[in-house]
Protein backbone atom coordinates (compact mmCIF):
# COMPACT_ATOMS: atom_id res chain seq x y z
CA UNK A 1 0.00 0.00 0.00
CA UNK A 2 1.40 3.39 -1.06
CA UNK A 3 0.22 6.61 0.60
CA UNK A 4 0.45 10.03 -1.07
CA UNK A 5 -0.34 13.33 0.64
CA UNK A 6 -2.19 16.14 -1.18
CA UNK A 7 -3.35 18.80 1.32
CA UNK A 8 -5.30 20.99 -1.13
CA UNK A 9 -6.72 18.31 -3.40
CA UNK A 10 -10.36 19.40 -3.02
CA UNK A 11 -9.63 22.87 -4.45
CA UNK A 12 -8.90 21.46 -7.93
CA UNK A 13 -10.53 18.06 -8.33
CA UNK A 14 -10.07 17.97 -12.11
CA UNK A 15 -6.31 18.07 -11.63
CA UNK A 16 -6.55 15.27 -9.06
CA UNK A 17 -8.59 13.18 -11.51
CA UNK A 18 -5.84 13.50 -14.14
CA UNK A 19 -3.28 12.62 -11.45
CA UNK A 20 -5.18 9.44 -10.50
CA UNK A 21 -5.41 8.44 -14.17
CA UNK A 22 -1.67 8.98 -14.65
CA UNK A 23 -0.94 6.80 -11.61
CA UNK A 24 -3.18 4.03 -12.96
CA UNK A 25 -1.31 4.16 -16.28
CA UNK A 26 1.95 3.73 -14.34
CA UNK A 27 0.64 0.70 -12.45
CA UNK A 28 -0.60 2.32 -9.23
CA UNK A 29 -4.34 1.67 -8.76
CA UNK A 30 -6.19 4.06 -6.46
CA UNK A 31 -7.93 2.23 -3.58
CA UNK A 32 -8.81 4.63 -0.77
CA UNK A 33 -9.29 8.30 0.17
CA UNK A 34 -8.83 9.69 3.68
CA UNK A 35 -10.30 13.18 3.49
CA UNK A 36 -9.26 14.17 7.03
CA UNK A 37 -5.59 13.25 6.56
CA UNK A 38 -5.69 14.48 2.94
CA UNK A 39 -4.18 11.17 1.81
CA UNK A 40 -4.68 8.97 -1.25
CA UNK A 41 -3.81 5.27 -1.09
CA UNK A 42 -2.61 3.19 -4.04
CA UNK A 43 -2.00 -0.50 -4.68
CA UNK A 44 0.67 -1.74 -7.07
CA UNK A 45 -0.99 -3.39 -10.10
CA UNK A 46 -0.73 -3.79 -13.84
CA UNK A 47 -0.87 -0.53 -15.83
CA UNK A 48 -4.45 0.33 -16.83
CA UNK A 49 -6.31 3.02 -18.73
CA UNK A 50 -8.80 4.40 -16.22
CA UNK A 51 -11.11 7.41 -16.03
CA UNK A 52 -11.74 8.97 -12.63
CA UNK A 53 -14.28 11.50 -11.43
CA UNK A 54 -14.66 13.08 -7.99
CA UNK A 55 -18.04 14.22 -6.66
CA UNK A 56 -19.48 15.76 -3.50
CA UNK A 57 -23.08 14.81 -2.77
CA UNK A 58 -24.80 14.88 0.62
CA UNK A 59 -27.74 12.87 -0.72
CA UNK A 60 -25.70 9.98 -2.13
CA UNK A 61 -25.89 6.98 0.24
CA UNK A 62 -23.12 4.68 -0.91
CA UNK A 63 -24.50 3.84 -4.35
CA UNK A 64 -24.57 5.47 -7.77
CA UNK A 65 -27.63 6.38 -9.86
CA UNK A 66 -28.64 3.72 -12.34
CA UNK A 67 -27.70 5.78 -15.39
CA UNK A 68 -24.10 6.07 -14.15
CA UNK A 69 -23.86 2.37 -13.30
CA UNK A 70 -25.11 1.47 -16.77
CA UNK A 71 -22.36 3.68 -18.20
CA UNK A 72 -19.76 1.61 -16.33
CA UNK A 73 -19.06 3.83 -13.32
CA UNK A 74 -18.34 2.27 -9.92
CA UNK A 75 -17.30 3.70 -6.57
CA UNK A 76 -13.57 3.33 -5.97
CA UNK A 77 -13.68 5.04 -2.56
CA UNK A 78 -16.12 7.00 -0.46
CA UNK A 79 -15.20 9.26 2.46
CA UNK A 80 -18.05 11.22 4.03
CA UNK A 81 -19.86 13.10 1.26
CA UNK A 82 -16.89 12.71 -1.08
CA UNK A 83 -16.86 9.94 -3.68
CA UNK A 84 -14.19 8.89 -6.14
CA UNK A 85 -15.67 6.88 -9.00
CA UNK A 86 -13.81 5.03 -11.74
CA UNK A 87 -14.52 3.72 -15.21
CA UNK A 88 -12.53 1.41 -17.50
CA UNK A 89 -13.73 3.28 -20.59
CA UNK A 90 -11.77 6.19 -22.09
CA UNK A 91 -13.30 9.60 -21.30
CA UNK A 92 -14.18 10.13 -24.99
CA UNK A 93 -16.50 7.09 -24.94
CA UNK A 94 -18.37 8.02 -21.76
CA UNK A 95 -21.73 9.73 -22.26
CA UNK A 96 -22.85 10.28 -18.65
CA UNK A 97 -20.69 11.56 -15.78
CA UNK A 98 -21.26 12.57 -12.14
CA UNK A 99 -22.17 16.24 -11.74
CA UNK A 100 -19.66 18.60 -10.10
CA UNK A 101 -22.11 21.20 -8.81
CA UNK A 102 -21.76 19.87 -5.26
CA UNK A 103 -17.98 20.38 -5.32
CA UNK A 104 -18.32 24.02 -6.30
CA UNK A 105 -20.91 24.65 -3.60
CA UNK A 106 -18.73 22.97 -0.97
CA UNK A 107 -15.67 24.97 -2.01
CA UNK A 108 -17.73 28.14 -2.02
CA UNK A 109 -18.59 27.62 1.65
CA UNK A 110 -14.93 26.89 2.38
CA UNK A 111 -14.01 30.13 0.65
CA UNK A 112 -16.61 32.09 2.64
CA UNK A 113 -15.20 30.56 5.82
CA UNK A 114 -11.71 31.78 4.98
CA UNK A 115 -13.08 35.21 4.07
CA UNK A 116 -14.77 35.37 7.48
CA UNK A 117 -11.51 34.30 9.14
CA UNK A 118 -9.62 37.06 7.33
CA UNK A 119 -12.24 39.57 8.44
CA UNK A 120 -11.88 38.41 12.05
CA UNK A 121 -8.09 38.71 11.95
CA UNK A 122 -8.43 42.11 10.32
CA UNK A 123 -10.74 43.20 13.12
CA UNK A 124 -8.30 41.98 15.77
CA UNK A 125 -5.34 43.76 14.19
CA UNK A 126 -7.07 46.79 12.70
CA UNK A 127 -7.62 48.80 15.86
CA UNK A 128 -4.08 48.35 17.29
CA UNK A 129 -2.65 49.02 13.85
CA UNK A 130 -4.73 52.16 13.39
CA UNK A 131 -3.72 53.43 16.84
CA UNK A 132 -0.04 52.75 16.06
CA UNK A 133 -0.23 54.62 12.73
CA UNK A 134 -2.16 57.50 14.32
CA UNK A 135 0.43 57.85 17.11
CA UNK A 136 3.29 57.68 14.62
CA UNK A 137 1.72 60.33 12.36
CA UNK A 138 1.14 62.63 15.37
CA UNK A 139 4.79 62.29 16.40
CA UNK A 140 4.00 60.57 19.69
CA UNK A 141 6.68 58.40 21.29
CA UNK A 142 5.95 54.67 21.20
CA UNK A 143 7.28 52.69 24.15
CA UNK A 144 7.52 48.90 24.35
CA UNK A 145 7.49 47.43 27.86
CA UNK A 146 9.69 44.35 28.39
CA UNK A 147 7.74 41.22 29.31
CA UNK A 148 8.23 37.42 29.15
CA UNK A 149 4.83 37.21 27.41
CA UNK A 150 6.23 38.76 24.23
CA UNK A 151 7.36 35.26 23.15
CA UNK A 152 3.71 34.17 23.18
CA UNK A 153 2.71 37.34 21.34
CA UNK A 154 5.26 36.74 18.60
CA UNK A 155 4.22 33.08 18.33
CA UNK A 156 0.59 34.09 17.89
CA UNK A 157 1.64 36.69 15.34
CA UNK A 158 3.50 34.05 13.32
CA UNK A 159 0.44 31.77 13.55
CA UNK A 160 -1.78 34.63 12.35
CA UNK A 161 0.52 35.30 9.39
CA UNK A 162 0.52 31.61 8.41
CA UNK A 163 -3.27 31.55 8.71
CA UNK A 164 -3.55 34.60 6.46
CA UNK A 165 -1.28 32.95 3.88
CA UNK A 166 -3.40 29.78 3.99
CA UNK A 167 -6.63 31.76 3.68
CA UNK A 168 -5.40 33.89 0.79
CA UNK A 169 -4.04 30.85 -1.05
CA UNK A 170 -7.31 28.96 -0.56
CA UNK A 171 -9.44 31.87 -1.77
CA UNK A 172 -7.24 32.48 -4.82
CA UNK A 173 -7.05 28.77 -5.67
CA UNK A 174 -10.79 28.12 -5.34
CA UNK A 175 -11.65 31.27 -7.29
CA UNK A 176 -9.17 30.42 -10.03
CA UNK A 177 -10.44 26.85 -10.35
CA UNK A 178 -14.06 28.00 -10.66
CA UNK A 179 -13.13 30.62 -13.24
CA UNK A 180 -11.09 28.14 -15.29
CA UNK A 181 -13.96 25.64 -15.23
CA UNK A 182 -16.45 28.28 -16.36
CA UNK A 183 -14.14 29.42 -19.16
CA UNK A 184 -13.76 25.85 -20.45
CA UNK A 185 -17.48 25.16 -20.19
CA UNK A 186 -18.42 28.38 -21.96
CA UNK A 187 -16.00 28.37 -24.87
CA UNK A 188 -17.78 30.27 -27.63
CA UNK A 189 -20.52 31.38 -25.25
CA UNK A 190 -19.59 35.06 -25.19
CA UNK A 191 -21.42 38.29 -25.81
CA UNK A 192 -21.40 38.96 -29.58
CA UNK A 193 -18.68 41.34 -30.78
CA UNK A 194 -19.80 44.89 -31.35
CA UNK A 195 -19.36 46.66 -34.67
CA UNK A 196 -17.81 49.91 -33.44
CA UNK A 197 -14.11 50.33 -32.71
CA UNK A 198 -12.70 52.54 -29.95
CA UNK A 199 -12.20 55.54 -32.23
CA UNK A 200 -15.73 55.24 -33.60
CA UNK A 201 -17.11 55.03 -30.05
CA UNK A 202 -15.32 58.30 -29.19
CA UNK A 203 -16.90 60.00 -32.22
CA UNK A 204 -20.33 58.72 -31.24
CA UNK A 205 -19.88 60.05 -27.70
CA UNK A 206 -18.83 63.49 -28.92
CA UNK A 207 -21.76 63.64 -31.32
CA UNK A 208 -24.22 62.62 -28.61
CA UNK A 209 -25.22 59.41 -30.39
CA UNK A 210 -23.77 57.34 -27.54
CA UNK A 211 -24.54 57.86 -23.86
CA UNK A 212 -22.43 56.40 -21.05
CA UNK A 213 -23.95 55.66 -17.64
CA UNK A 214 -22.22 54.43 -14.47
CA UNK A 215 -24.24 52.05 -12.29
CA UNK A 216 -22.46 50.92 -9.13
CA UNK A 217 -23.83 48.16 -6.90
CA UNK A 218 -26.72 47.23 -9.19
CA UNK A 219 -26.45 43.56 -8.14
CA UNK A 220 -27.76 44.46 -4.66
CA UNK A 221 -31.13 45.56 -6.11
CA UNK A 222 -31.52 43.56 -9.35
CA UNK A 223 -35.21 44.40 -9.83
CA UNK A 224 -34.61 48.17 -9.78
CA UNK A 225 -31.67 47.72 -12.12
CA UNK A 226 -33.81 45.75 -14.58
CA UNK A 227 -36.50 48.46 -14.54
CA UNK A 228 -33.84 51.11 -15.17
CA UNK A 229 -32.56 49.29 -18.26
CA UNK A 230 -36.10 48.80 -19.56
CA UNK A 231 -36.88 52.49 -19.00
CA UNK A 232 -33.76 53.49 -20.96
CA UNK A 233 -34.90 51.25 -23.84
CA UNK A 234 -38.39 52.78 -23.87
CA UNK A 235 -36.77 56.22 -24.11
CA UNK A 236 -34.82 55.14 -27.18
CA UNK A 237 -31.47 54.43 -25.51
CA UNK A 238 -30.51 50.93 -26.67
CA UNK A 239 -27.97 49.06 -24.57
CA UNK A 240 -24.89 48.65 -26.76
CA UNK A 241 -22.38 47.06 -24.40
CA UNK A 242 -21.28 46.80 -20.76
CA UNK A 243 -17.75 47.22 -19.40
CA UNK A 244 -15.86 44.10 -18.32
CA UNK A 245 -16.38 44.79 -14.61
CA UNK A 246 -20.09 45.50 -15.17
CA UNK A 247 -20.32 49.06 -13.84
CA UNK A 248 -20.27 51.19 -17.02
CA UNK A 249 -23.14 50.93 -19.50
CA UNK A 250 -22.99 52.21 -23.08
CA UNK A 251 -26.24 53.17 -24.81
CA UNK A 252 -26.80 54.26 -28.40
CA UNK A 253 -29.63 56.53 -29.47
CA UNK A 254 -32.04 54.49 -31.55
CA UNK A 255 -35.68 53.51 -31.67
CA UNK A 256 -37.75 53.00 -28.50
CA UNK A 257 -38.00 49.29 -27.71
CA UNK A 258 -40.07 47.23 -25.33
CA UNK A 259 -37.44 45.03 -23.75
CA UNK A 260 -37.42 42.63 -20.82
CA UNK A 261 -34.17 42.56 -18.85
CA UNK A 262 -33.18 40.02 -16.22
CA UNK A 263 -30.07 40.04 -14.01
CA UNK A 264 -29.39 36.46 -12.95
CA UNK A 265 -26.88 35.17 -10.38
CA UNK A 266 -25.36 31.69 -10.64
CA UNK A 267 -22.75 29.88 -8.54
CA UNK A 268 -21.35 28.05 -11.55
CA UNK A 269 -22.44 28.55 -15.15
CA UNK A 270 -22.56 25.61 -17.56
CA UNK A 271 -23.07 25.71 -21.32
CA UNK A 272 -26.49 24.10 -20.91
CA UNK A 273 -27.56 27.14 -18.85
CA UNK A 274 -27.02 29.42 -21.85
CA UNK A 275 -28.55 26.96 -24.31
CA UNK A 276 -31.73 26.67 -22.22
CA UNK A 277 -32.40 30.42 -22.05
CA UNK A 278 -31.36 31.15 -25.63
CA UNK A 279 -33.78 28.53 -26.88
CA UNK A 280 -36.47 30.51 -25.02
CA UNK A 281 -35.52 33.66 -26.97
CA UNK A 282 -33.19 35.37 -24.46
CA UNK A 283 -30.03 37.17 -25.53
CA UNK A 284 -26.88 37.60 -23.42
CA UNK A 285 -26.14 41.29 -22.81
CA UNK A 286 -23.41 40.82 -20.18
CA UNK A 287 -21.64 38.13 -18.16
CA UNK A 288 -19.29 38.91 -15.30
CA UNK A 289 -15.66 37.81 -15.38
CA UNK A 290 -15.35 37.42 -11.62
CA UNK A 291 -14.56 33.98 -10.24
CA UNK A 292 -16.24 34.86 -6.96
CA UNK A 293 -19.68 35.63 -8.36
CA UNK A 294 -21.24 35.05 -11.76
CA UNK A 295 -23.86 37.54 -12.93
CA UNK A 296 -25.49 37.32 -16.35
CA UNK A 297 -27.73 40.04 -17.83
CA UNK A 298 -30.36 38.64 -20.18
CA UNK A 299 -32.68 40.59 -22.48
CA UNK A 300 -35.53 39.85 -24.85
CA UNK A 301 -37.62 42.16 -26.99
CA UNK A 302 -41.39 41.76 -27.03
CA UNK A 303 -44.32 43.66 -28.50
CA UNK A 304 -46.32 46.27 -26.66
CA UNK A 305 -49.33 44.64 -25.00
CA UNK A 306 -47.77 41.19 -24.85
CA UNK A 307 -46.98 39.49 -21.57
CA UNK A 308 -43.53 40.32 -20.30
CA UNK A 309 -41.13 37.36 -20.79
CA UNK A 310 -39.99 35.67 -17.59
CA UNK A 311 -36.61 34.03 -17.09
CA UNK A 312 -38.14 31.87 -14.34
CA UNK A 313 -41.69 30.80 -15.15
CA UNK A 314 -42.29 29.45 -11.62
CA UNK A 315 -42.62 32.23 -8.97
CA UNK A 316 -41.51 29.83 -6.22
CA UNK A 317 -38.26 29.09 -8.05
CA UNK A 318 -37.67 32.81 -8.61
CA UNK A 319 -38.30 33.57 -4.94
CA UNK A 320 -35.99 30.78 -3.74
CA UNK A 321 -33.32 32.05 -6.10
CA UNK A 322 -33.63 35.60 -4.72
CA UNK A 323 -33.46 34.28 -1.16
CA UNK A 324 -30.31 32.32 -1.97
CA UNK A 325 -28.67 35.46 -3.38
CA UNK A 326 -29.59 37.43 -0.24
CA UNK A 327 -28.20 34.73 2.05
CA UNK A 328 -24.99 34.52 0.01
CA UNK A 329 -24.29 38.25 0.29
CA UNK A 330 -25.26 38.27 3.97
CA UNK A 331 -22.71 35.55 4.70
CA UNK A 332 -20.15 37.44 2.64
CA UNK A 333 -20.58 40.85 4.30
CA UNK A 334 -21.77 40.06 7.84
CA UNK A 335 -18.26 39.21 9.15
CA UNK A 336 -17.03 42.58 7.90
CA UNK A 337 -19.90 44.38 9.61
CA UNK A 338 -19.20 42.61 12.92
CA UNK A 339 -15.53 43.57 12.66
CA UNK A 340 -16.40 47.22 12.16
CA UNK A 341 -18.95 47.18 14.98
CA UNK A 342 -16.40 45.65 17.36
CA UNK A 343 -14.04 48.52 16.55
CA UNK A 344 -16.55 51.37 16.41
CA UNK A 345 -18.17 50.75 19.82
CA UNK A 346 -14.90 51.08 21.84
CA UNK A 347 -14.02 54.19 19.85
CA UNK A 348 -17.32 55.91 20.62
CA UNK A 349 -17.47 54.89 24.29
CA UNK A 350 -13.84 55.60 25.22
CA UNK A 351 -13.31 58.74 27.27
CA UNK A 352 -11.16 61.57 26.02
CA UNK A 353 -11.03 60.35 22.42
CA UNK A 354 -11.34 62.53 19.37
CA UNK A 355 -13.02 61.60 16.12
CA UNK A 356 -9.98 60.86 13.91
CA UNK A 357 -9.76 59.80 10.28
CA UNK A 358 -9.69 56.05 10.93
CA UNK A 359 -12.89 56.32 12.99
CA UNK A 360 -14.57 58.00 10.05
CA UNK A 361 -13.41 55.21 7.73
CA UNK A 362 -14.79 52.55 10.09
CA UNK A 363 -18.20 54.25 10.23
CA UNK A 364 -18.33 54.72 6.44
CA UNK A 365 -17.37 51.07 5.84
CA UNK A 366 -19.98 49.88 8.37
CA UNK A 367 -22.74 51.91 6.69
CA UNK A 368 -21.66 50.79 3.21
CA UNK A 369 -21.61 47.04 3.88
CA UNK A 370 -24.78 47.23 5.98
CA UNK A 371 -26.54 48.92 3.06
CA UNK A 372 -25.55 46.04 0.77
CA UNK A 373 -27.28 43.50 3.01
CA UNK A 374 -30.29 45.78 3.56
CA UNK A 375 -30.73 46.32 -0.19
CA UNK A 376 -30.54 42.60 -0.95
CA UNK A 377 -33.16 41.65 1.64
CA UNK A 378 -35.32 44.58 0.51
CA UNK A 379 -35.17 43.12 -2.99
CA UNK A 380 -36.27 39.75 -1.64
CA UNK A 381 -39.11 41.43 0.28
CA UNK A 382 -40.33 43.33 -2.79
CA UNK A 383 -40.28 40.14 -4.85
CA UNK A 384 -42.15 38.20 -2.19
CA UNK A 385 -44.76 40.95 -1.90
CA UNK A 386 -45.28 41.07 -5.68
CA UNK A 387 -45.84 37.30 -5.86
CA UNK A 388 -48.28 37.27 -2.93
CA UNK A 389 -50.31 40.18 -4.31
Amino acid sequence: MIKKYRPFWSYDTERVERWLEDNAAKGYRFTKLNRWMRCFYFQKSAPETMTYRISFDKAQKGHLPGVLMEEGWRIASKSGNWSVVENNKPASEIKAEPVQEGIFRHNQWVMYGFIGLLCYLAGVLLLPGAMFVSSWMNGEEIQVEPSPWWALTYSLLVLAVLTVVLAVYSIVKITGTRKAFSNRSLEGEVVPNKALGKQEEKKWKRSGRMVVKVKMGWMYAPDKFEHWLEKMERQGFNLYRVSKIGTIFYFTKGRPRTMAYRADYQNVVHKSYYDLHREAGWETAFQSISGLEKWVIWRQEYKEGEERPQLYSDPTTHLKHARRISITYTILFLPLILVYVSNIIPMLTAEGTTFSWHRILFVVAFVLFSSFIFRMWSYYGRLRKSFSA
